[in-house]
């Protein structure tokens, strides 16, 4: 995971030119994942307990 950085009072990076307007087309993805670790601040909480019967 990448390190979070926090900006105050914004950050002006002065580059010369424009981005290119160009994209790439990709198949799309069978699966998808969102794991809690992509969110920082982010606290899980289980909601089962032991003993409990799950699917």
């Amino acid at each position: 995971m990448s390190k979070i950085i926090r900006i105050k009072r914004g950050f002006d990076i002065k580059m010369q030119g424009k981005a290119e307007l160009n994209t790439t087309p990709l198949e799309k993805a069978k699966f998808y994942a969102l794991k809690p670790s992509d969110f920082s601040g982010l606290t899980p909480k289980l909601s089962v307990k032991v003993g409990d019967t799950v699917k």
